[in-house]
């Protein structure tokens, strides 16, 4: 039989935009992946739009999987 706490990992509700990859790749995961989450909003508020653009699960795991990394030099 699996545990109630088990069965919730499987789940998830929100805006993928904001999900850890661990939720997105439906992985197990703990609290840790709310700190991703917090720094998803906080690059929001920095730099004025998300890191991903996607709207649904799949295009924001095809983002998170393809997309280069950018840093700009201030």
């Amino acid at each position: 039989m699996v545990s109630g706490k088990d069965e919730a990992q499987n789940e998830s509700s929100g805006t993928p935009v904001y999900m850890a990859p661990e939720i997105l790749f439906r992985s197990s995961y703990s609290y840790e992946s709310d700190y991703y989450s917090l720094g998803v909003v906080l690059f929001e508020l920095m730099m004025g739009h998300r890191p991903y653009s996607g709207k649904s699960r799949n295009e924001v795991r095809e983002e998170l999987v393809n997309k280069e990394i950018c840093l700009a030099e201030f």
